[in-house]
Parts: structure tokens; sequence; C-alpha cells
């Protein structure tokens, strides 16, 4: 390939760099390297299978209870409380048990890492910047059991590795590499020096919290989402707002009303960009429009104006208290100053709560007995009264439809036999005025009368020969009385069914009811007598595992990082990942061993592509010469690296235009000289 071709495609040139610094993790590669570290990293101390054991045991114990007492699903439950809050203690232990957690929060920008890198003293540990930076929360335990700092990644599968400060940066939204190290990794905690009244706090650095529609690619989690978990699980919030704002906005409000029943300090950032008296200002209107809009009773405990850009950071409290008095308080309105006290109590309140549920629900079933009980009174009296009306209904029944209608029968009978008797006596009596009137003549007509009554006596007679003086319809007494039967039975007999049946099922729940208070009392005695048990063996197991946390913490002070290989030594020994990370602290580019060599002219020298690439790809100046007096194009001409030449002639085509001619920089090849004597001689 000909000189000219080598300019015929070159970059266009831009800005140079004498001194390189570079996240290794953006490139790539490195950043597949550390998802892989974190990825398949186990956990070198052992807090929670230790716990996990405490609370299968005791779970197991009372499921195991609760199903011989037909309480399975009570069982279930309570098992389940106290697996929450086992996990919450594990959590806390390893993350150094410390016993307040402050969530930091705010809108992009707001000065949330700057905040917290000037209060706990860590310097720019934490990435700051206009561009968003935080996507997974990070703790920040302050500790006097630790003298440097010290940072882990929970990974997916919840265990902890270890990493360097420059994992924080990698995590940054703007970063370039397109592989995202926040996708694998859950948390980050970073065990940081304590000052005195800061001991056993742990700082929660959240995402801004202006981010409410789009979830982030690394962990498909919403940066509003993610602040908002650790909001809800901290015992305090610092909400910091930039003070360029004037005022707590309504988006402000909305996790300040999220956070409500914790203590609530709000930080108006950057405090130095305004003038004393429009500071005091701003405190003011903020601590007015709080009231408006939280009410008394919701207040923030202060409102301050903090510069964090200063060595010491500077407060300025609306309430006049100093920082550490904002501690003080806040660590008695969270009352967590005895964190194994706290976590114990956390406990036995699961017990408690479910001990005195169950009696709550025993005596509820026991007032439901005792309804029972008066219930099934009320029904037996009301069956006796039912018996009693049934005799005296049956008796005045059986008098209306037997009795009576027996005796209207026999009247009528009598009525007829009477009437029968009657007409013969009349029958008689005019027979003898008939004989009478026929021996003296005394009536005239005496015998049209006897044909009348003749002709009466015969029809009556043919009547009753008839029989159709009795020819009318009338119920039987054998009828008369089977249906008196019916409706006494139909009547008061199915009352006296219904009630009998409802007494049985009274019987029946009372029965279901007492077997069921039999069973709360002992599983109620078992729940007493297991939380004894459990306190017991949580004091043992809360000791041993601070223990653990204390010494595991020990050794990790004592881990000796790696001193980072100088850059000269990474090219020379062709390790490109030291290389990387000798970018991570900056690179002089006029910077020389002891032959004179550049690290640009010492890759060209070593005829490393990759190297050249890099430094090429950040700007680095290839026209800067070494000690030697050559500059890496001219290098790369010495030792025959036709490659790496294209390469800085496509970054820089005025390099062609060396001072030194290339004839004589091709014959300064050791190598050509040292193999033409050999062949020569």
């Amino acid at each position: 390939m000909g000189i000219d071709s080598i300019f015929d495609d070159v970059d266009i040139e831009s800005p140079q760099s004498s001194i390189i610094r570079v996240n290794r993790y953006e490139i790539p590669q490195q950043a597949l390297n550390l998802i892989s570290h974190i990825c398949t990293a186990h956990s070198d101390i052992d807090i929670t299978s230790q716990w996990e054991i405490f609370n299968r045991q005791i779970g197991k114990k009372i499921i195991q209870n609760a199903e011989e007492y037909d309480l399975k699903n009570v069982g279930i439950n309570i098992s389940a409380e106290i697996d929450e809050t086992v996990s919450m203690i594990c959590n806390s232990l390893e993350n150094g048990g410390n016993s307040l957690r402050i969530a930091v929060g705010g809108g992009y920008s707001a000065g949330k890492s700057s905040f917290l890198n000037a209060i706990t003293g860590v310097g720019s540990l934490l990435p700051t910047g206009i561009d968003p930076v935080s996507i997974v929360n990070t703790y920040l335990n302050c500790t006097s059991d630790t003298q440097k700092i010290i940072i882990r990644g929970e990974n997916l599968k919840g265990h902890s590795v270890l990493l360097n400060e420059d994992t924080l940066a990698c995590i940054q939204h703007s970063s370039s590499s397109k592989v995202y190290v926040a996708s694998v990794l859950e948390k980050l905690t970073i065990d940081v020096p304590a000052a005195d009244f800061f001991d056993n706090i742990t700082f929660i650095d959240t995402p801004g919290y202006n981010n409410s529609s789009v979830s982030n690619e690394e962990n498909d989690t919403k940066d509003r989402d993610t602040a908002k978990r650790a909001i809800n699980e901290a015992d305090a919030l610092f909400w910091c707002i930039d003070i360029d704002a004037g005022t707590v906005s309504m988006n402000d409000f909305e996790i300040l009303r999220f956070a409500k029943g914790k203590p609530v300090v709000i930080f108006f950032t950057k405090m130095d960009k305004k003038p004393e008296d429009e500071v005091d200002s701003i405190l003011k209107s903020a601590y007015e429009v709080c009231q408006e809009q939280l009410g008394k009773d919701n207040m923030p405990l202060d409102i301050v104006g903090v510069v964090s850009n200063t060595v010491t950071p500077q407060f300025k409290s609306f309430s006049d208290y100093a920082f550490n008095q904002i501690i003080d308080k806040i660590r008695d309105i969270a009352g967590k100053k005895d964190v194994k006290a706290y976590y114990k109590k956390l406990l036995q309140n699961v017990f408690d709560t479910n001990i005195a549920e169950a009696r709550e629900s025993m005596e509820e079933n026991e007032t439901h007995r005792k309804e029972l009980i008066k219930e099934k009174s009320d029904l037996q009296e009301e069956l006796l009264k039912i018996r009693e009306q049934k005799s005296d209904f049956m008796a005045e029944l059986e008098d209306v439809l037997v009795g009576s209608y027996d005796a209207v029968l026999n009247g009528y009978d009598q009525m007829q036999n009477l009437f029968a008797d009657t007409m013969d006596e009349l029958s008689k009596s005019l027979d003898r005025e008939v004989k009478w009137s026929n021996k003296s003549g005394f009536f005239s007509d005496t015998s049209s009368l006897s044909k009348q009554y003749n002709r009466a006596i015969d029809n009556f007679s043919k009547y009753c020969d008839r029989g159709e003086a009795l020819n009318f319809e009338y119920y039987k007494t054998e009828y008369r009385k089977n249906l008196c039967d019916r409706i006494i039975k139909e009547g008061h007999d199915d009352k006296i069914k219904q009630r009998q049946l409802l007494q049985k099922y009274i019987q029946e729940d009372y029965k279901n009811l007492v077997s069921l208070l039999d069973k709360c009392r002992k599983f109620t005695d078992f729940l007493i007598e297991i939380k004894n048990i459990a306190l017991s063996q949580f004091d043992e197991l809360f000791d041993s595992s601070l223990d653990t946390v204390k010494k595991h913490n020990v050794a990790l002070q004592c881990i000796k990082e790696e001193e980072p290989v100088d850059i000269f030594t990474a090219i020379k020994t062709n390790s490109y990942d030291d290389f990387l990370a000798c970018f991570s602290l900056g690179v002089d580019m006029q910077s020389f061993d002891n032959d004179g060599f550049s690290p640009f002219t010492l890759a060209a020298k070593f005829g490393n592509n990759e190297m050249i690439k890099f430094l090429i790809d950040h700007n680095a100046d290839p026209s800067l010469s070494d000690v030697r007096g050559y500059n890496a194009f001219e290098t790369a001409v010495m030792y025959h690296y036709q490659d790496i030449c294209e390469m800085l002639l496509k970054k820089d085509k005025s390099l062609v235009h060396t001072p030194h001619r290339i004839e004589d920089l091709i014959a300064k090849n050791k190598f050509s000289n040292w193999i033409c004597n050999i062949v020569n001689s």
C-alpha cells in the first residue's frame, strides 16, 4: 500500500491529550469480564444460611403444630412473617449491622452524590455530574470498625463480590460502553470509616426520581421506583434540591408524602450560588410551603442549606440545628440506637401480634359459644311452648271437629224423632175429634179436615219411609278424627321438626366451636412456648452473626490490593488488561522509561496494534518525541511495523514529514544489523 492511499480516509483532527484517564470498564470486553466476575461470585461470609436454618426450624415447628390443630394457613402466614423479618435482619447484618438507614434522594443534578461524598468524607468516590448517574441503590455504611473504604456488590443471586472504585463510575447512565454492569447488580455497598456521630449509619444513594415513565435498559426498572424502594426500607430521608429551584416543587412533595411517618430533612444544595439573605428567604419560603402542602403534623425535621464543594461541608439550618444534632434527633425518632434490641423487638412482634390475634379470635369465638348456648336454650323453650300449644290446640280442634259435630248430628236426629212423635200425637188427637164429630155432628167440615190431615200424614210417612229426611252430606267421625290429626301434624308438628333440626345444627356448630377453641388455646400456648425458644436462639445467633461480620470486615481490611502495574511494564509484558488499568488512574503521555521511551513510542517499539489503536482513539499525540528524540511513527519505522505506520499516518498524515530520513530510520533496525552480521561472518 502506498503512502498516498493511506491518506484517503483520514479521521478529522480532534484535540489531543497529554494525560489520558479512562475507566477501563467503558471497554466492552472489560465490562464483560467484570460482569462475569460479578455473576459467578459467591459470598465468603455465611450469615444467611445460619439464619435460614433458624427460620426453617422455627417455621417448620409452627406449620407442623398448625396442621395438627387444623390451622395450616395460620401457620404458613406466621412462618412467612418470620421469614420476612429474618431476611431483614440478614440484610442489616451483611451490610455491617448498621442501626440507622437514611435514604438520600432528589431529582437529577440535585447534588445528592456530591452531598454524600462531602458528609462521609469519601472524596470523589461517588460519581457526580450533570448527567443521570446512580441507577442502582448504593449503600454507604459508616462504621468505626473499618479503616479503609471497601466496595462490595450484590449480584442477582444475593452473593457479595469485592469491587474496586472503577466500578462506581462504570454504572453511570452516560457510560460509553454498550454493556451495562448495572444489569447484574442488585446494589452496591461501601464500608466507609466514620466520624463519631456517623457511626452505625447507612446512607442510601438513590437514583434521581425525575424519570417516571421510562425503564432503564440496564435493569428494566424505573429510577423513581428504585428510589421509592430505598426510601421505603430506610428509617429517614434526606431530600436534596438544587437551590436554583428556589422552592419545593410538587414533584418533590410526591416523594415527601410517600415518606410520611419517617423523619425528613430537606437540603438545598449548592448554597454558595446564592447570597446569604436569599438563602434565608428560600429556607423560610420552603418551610411555609411545606406547612401548606404537608400540614403541621408531617413537617420536615429541618430545612437546611448546604455547600458540598468545600473541604468541610457547610450547613445553614432553618431551625438552628447543628448537623450532628439532626442526626441525634433522627436516631431518637427512629428508635434504632440498639440494633440488636430493635430487630429482636421486630421478631417478638411477629409472635405477639399473632398471639394477640389468636386470643382476640378466641374471645370472639367464646362470645359466639355463649350466644349458641342462649340460642339453644331459647329454642328449647320455644319447643316446649309449641308442644303446650299443640295439646291445647288439639283439644280445641277435636272438640270442634269431632265432639260438636256429633252433637249437631244427634240434635238433628232428636229433632226429627221429636217431630215424628208430635205428628203422631197430633194424628191421634185429630182421630178422636173426628170420631166425636161423627157421633155428635158438631163439625160440619170434619171430613174435609180429616182428608187434609191424612194427606199430610201420608206425605210425611212417605218422606220418612224413603229416608229423604236423612239424605244429606256429612263427615263421618273417623274421617274427622284423621283430618284433625293431619292439621296438627302439618302445623305444629312441622314447627317442632324445624326447631329440632335447627337445634341439631346449633349443637353441631357448638361442638365444632368448642373443638376450635380448644385447638386455638393449645396452638396459642405453643406459640408462646416457641416464641421464647426463638428469642433465646435469636440472642445467640445475632451475637454470633455480628461477630462473624466483624471478623469478616477485619479480614477485608487486611486484604492488600495488588499494586497497579506501571504503564511501561504493561506494554513490555503485552498485558492489555494491565495497560487499561493504568488509564483508570491516568497516564501522562510525556512520561518516559529508563530507556527514554514514552508510552506511545514503547507501544510502537513492541508492535502492539491494540494498544496503539487505544491511544489513537483516545487522542494521544503521536507527534510527541520521547527522550531519544523519536515519535511513535518514527519508532514504528525503525522496527519495521507497516500496520502501525499506516494507523499513525491515517490519524496524522503530517507524521510522514519527519526530520529524520526514513532510510536512516529503517536502517536503525537492530535485528537487521544483527542478522546481517551473522550471515556475513
